[in-house]
C-alpha cells in the first residue's frame, strides 16, 4: 500500500469525508473517461467540446 492509499483509507474513516468522497466518485469517473477519450483520439479539450456540440 502506498502513502496516498494509506492516507485515503485513514481519511475514509471520517464519516463526513467518506460521504463527500462517495458523492464525488461519479464526477471523477466522468473526468477519467473524458481524459481517456482525449488521449485515445489525440484531441484537445476544445476539439472534444466542438465534437460534442
Amino acid at each position: 500500500m502506498d502513502d496516498l492509499e494509506k492516507l485515503l483509507n485513514e481519511r475514509l474513516e471520517d464519516k463526513e469525508f467518506k460521504k463527500e468522497w462517495e458523492e464525488f466518485q461519479p464526477k471523477l469517473q466522468l473526468m477519467k473517461e473524458v481524459i481517456g477519450k482525449k488521449i485515445k483520439e489525440n484531441t484537445s479539450q476544445k476539439e472534444l467540446s466542438d465534437k460534442n456540440n
